[in-house]
């Protein structure tokens, strides 16, 4: 994204409701939809006060109606529909900590949860932020990951590729000072707005840039037992400026590296995340943050504290808009001595298709993990590897693509290619690849 171009997309925005802040409560579910605005005017939710809300937790759920006047509610154009809500998030927790049955209502119909505590991300457990995977019982294909912090709930939930989404305002709830406002929607909401942009810039083969290093890599990706389950830690950094726009970032975060995990563990791969805010404010000081995200966070968090740390890959989570490039992430790849270690997605919003909610940002994030272990884009001519390739599969009349993806999409998916005839095949292997590489990266530090 260079300075001074020009997109579609002019940014978030807030909307506009007849009503003034305030709670509608019944015996049920109390519901309002809220409408969205966007340049072309307004568009209104077809949902009623009367109705139930897109997502909810039966009584554990209020919904807010919110007037413009009182807050500026911080929500993507794309998101032509959405529900504000708040949660009761200790009896939602318990209920989930307790392994009781949970029951959420998509579209007025009711799914019972079938969830299981993962228990990788120990620092975030630790401040009390919880995450769940499962799916739905009795649904085909169906899935489930929800975050539970303090204040917030954050979620995806799936079924036959609609996905219904459960995200933060990152803004006190006016009703409660124990909650976020938070707002639901689904993918059937999400009309894009903004250019189409690459994801990074990341080179079509970086092996014949140290073919010494390479072949180093080669011998161990041989010695290594692809069946084997590794553990990778990384370092997971940020800046002052996404900890102060959204206070509850570390719930995100930790959301992020659940839906990581989702596909990585599939592979072999547990995500172990290391957090570190103790040079934040080193790195939003520092004007290079907006020109060279990824060399101004090794210039902080060089290979010597990521040893300190144990960790083997240092994550970068950026509040800003970089202008470095035409793209929201990076990572030094597989291959390049100096870098390997190291990547950048980018948490802000940005003027192209890229909005900042949770599954854009794990969409970028997973990918640039996945460079770390030498997964390539779509288009990779000169790979050695030529199984290594991004996918794009046809389903419910639209095609979708695997998250290695060059180009950042909104229809892309959280998995990586693989052959099993659906998200790739024998030519279009991202997960193979991984397989072959995660004890190289395991054993970085």
């Amino acid at each position: 994204m260079e300075v001074g171009y020009m997109k579609g997309k002019t940014g978030l925005r807030a909307f506009s409701m007849l009503l003034a802040v305030m709670l509608v409560s019944v015996v049920l579910v109390p519901v309002v939809s809220a409408s969205a605005s966007n340049s072309g005017g307004e568009q209104m939710s077809n949902r009623s006060v009367s109705e139930k809300a897109l997502v909810h937790f039966g009584d554990l759920t209020e919904m807010r109606i919110v007037d413009e006047r009182a807050v500026n509610v911080k929500i993507p154009f794309s998101i032509k529909n959405y529900d504000l809500v708040v949660f009761d998030l200790p009896k939602i927790r318990e209920y989930l900590l307790h392994g009781d049955q949970l029951t959420v209502y998509l579209e007025g119909q009711p799914y019972t949860m079938d969830l299981q505590e993962t228990t990788i991300d120990t620092e975030a457990i630790a401040k009390g932020i919880h995450s769940f995977t499962g799916s739905l019982a009795g649904v085909e294909d169906s899935q489930v990951l929800l975050t539970v912090g303090n204040k917030v709930l954050l979620g995806r939930i799936v079924i036959d590729y609609t996905e219904y989404f459960i995200e933060s305002t990152s803004m006190q709830d006016s009703k409660s000072s124990s909650a976020f406002l938070q707002y639901v929607y689904s993918s059937k909401d999400i009309v894009p707005e903004g250019d189409t942009i690459p994801i990074d810039s990341h080179l079509l083969s970086t092996h014949a840039i140290d073919e010494k290093a390479y072949a180093l890599k080669k011998m161990l990706e041989e010695q290594a037992d692809p069946r084997a389950t590794v553990t990778v830690r990384v370092l997971v950094a940020t800046d002052s400026k996404w900890m102060t726009d959204e206070p509850d970032w570390q719930d995100t975060a930790a959301a992020i590296i659940q839906y990581c995990n989702y596909d990585f563990n599939t592979l072999g791969v547990n995500i172990v995340p290391i957090y570190d805010t103790s040079k934040a404010q080193q790195l939003s000081s520092d004007p290079q943050i907006i020109n060279s995200s990824l060399s101004t966070f090794k210039k902080y968090f060089p290979e010597s504290y990521l040893n300190s740390k144990s960790a083997d890959l240092g994550l970068y989570l950026g509040g800003y808009d970089s202008i470095e490039f035409e793209g929201v992430g990076s990572s030094g790849g597989y291959d390049f001595p100096s870098l390997c270690r190291y990547a950048w997605a980018q948490m802000a919003d940005d003027p192209s298709t890229y909005d900042a909610v949770l599954k854009d940002r794990a969409v970028v994030t997973m990918h640039e993990l996945g460079h770390a272990f030498d997964a390539a884009h779509e288009y990779a001519p000169n790979q050695t590897e030529t199984y290594n390739r991004a996918y794009q599969f046809y389903e419910h009349n639209r095609y979708y693509q695997t998250v290695m993806w060059g180009c950042f999409m909104k229809t892309a998916w959280l998995q990586f290619s693989a052959t099993d005839g659906f998200y790739g095949d024998a030519n279009h292997d991202n997960s193979r690849r991984i397989t072959e590489t995660k004890g190289v990266v395991a054993s970085y530090c």
